[in-house]
């Protein structure tokens, strides 16, 4: 979770900075390595997520309970979109009193409009409690294996994945998805990589870093050439020049590098052998809450106010040091806000009798 705060922290407002600021020159520039090395994150996390709902509810056959899973995700959601409403325009009257930066407010529509992973999540859920728990639990190792690797090809290739989102807009997501739950029962089953050492699971996420930042590389290289053929072009013509746009490669949740990292990540965890934590329960508990207070309009403006690019060109340092503080408020705020969520939902428990007859 925390990871994608700061993937969310960087793609909606660090890149959006590159465009106008010191990084428009065509030039490569060595510190814009450490933005695309975290572009990955918050997919690779997204996957993870899914793949430990897999890991702990494959096994359970038909017994997953959509209703109640169902009543969770929109009874949070709703939390959520009030709690935003409110907190926004709180904000707003604050921020405005005190020429501070203005922010985007939220309105209730939020619950239905916004927040894509929650759908995406319960699709994917709703698909195991119908028919795949129970066809991936009839299954022997060979062919749920064979399942797995057509799941992976057919949303990976593009032409395939191309088929399914023309059949529906995000049926490769979803697909991608369906994969991934299927994986995390498949490790839970079978425990594949358990003659792996550790020590392989730990080089190989830097080794697929190493791919990420070549990829950005060559991306980087050819769109220098294309500016400065497209450029000369300009000149010539006697046209307006554009400016150069430096760009950072974005991943789907069923890019092959994501998929690497959230399996190698997964099984290093997997492997800690750790007591039982309350402190670590209630965190984890709250992680649902802390991704729909976070990812929105209102952060992105809040996050924006801060110039990244200045202090990026500046001083790498102490730009991380500022992203990792950014970073740690908003997941402890809205950490906060699902403890204020749970006194609530203590708080209707005790006072049902006042709308409930007896």
């Amino acid at each position: 979770m925390y990871l994608i705060v700061v993937y969310h922290i960087v793609v909606h407002c660090v890149v959006g900075q590159m465009y106008g600021s010191v990084y428009s020159r065509p030039q490569m520039f060595s510190e814009l390595y450490l933005i695309q090395a975290l572009m990955p994150l918050g997919m690779m996390a997204n996957d993870i997520f899914i793949m430990i709902s897999g890991y702990f509810l494959v096994e359970k056959g038909k017994d997953i309970k959509l209703g109640n899973v169902a009543k969770k995700l929109m009874i949070q959601l709703g939390a959520a979109a009030l709690f935003l409403t409110f907190g926004s325009l709180l904000f707003f009257f604050v921020s405005h009193r005190f020429d501070y930066i203005f922010a985007r407010l939220i309105d209730i529509r939020y619950f239905n409009d916004d927040v894509w992973f929650v759908g995406y999540y319960f699709a994917v859920i709703v698909v195991a409690a119908l028919f795949l728990n129970k066809r991936l639990n009839e299954m022997e190792q060979k062919p749920y294996t064979a399942l797995l690797l057509a799941l992976l090809a057919f949303t990976s290739f593009m032409w395939s994945g191309g088929v399914l989102n023309s059949l529906a807009q995000e049926l490769r997501t979803l697909a991608g998805g369906v994969f991934l739950y299927a994986l995390g029962g498949y490790i839970k089953r079978f425990d594949p990589f358990a003659k792996i050492r550790g020590w392989v699971l730990a080089v190989l996420p830097l080794l697929v870093l190493g791919i990420n930042l070549l990829s950005f590389f060559n991306n980087i290289q050819t769109e220098l050439k294309n500016y400065d053929i497209y450029y000369n072009i300009q000149v010539e013509s006697g046209a307006e020049i554009n400016s150069f746009h430096q760009s950072v490669i974005g991943f789907a949740n069923y890019n092959l590098i994501v998929i690497v990292l959230a399996v190698t990540v997964f099984e290093l965890f997997r492997r800690l052998k750790m007591p039982n934590s309350k402190v670590i329960n209630f965190i984890g508990g709250g992680t649902f809450m802390i991704y729909i207070l976070h990812d929105n309009v209102l952060w992105y403006d809040i996050w924006g106010s801060y110039p990244w690019m200045d202090i990026l060109s500046t001083s790498l340092p102490v730009f991380c040091l500022q992203l990792l503080k950014w970073s740690v408020i908003v997941f402890a705020v809205c950490l906060l806000g699902y403890v204020v969520y749970r006194l609530l939902a203590l708080l209707c428990v005790k006072c049902k009798g006042l709308v409930l007859r007896e």
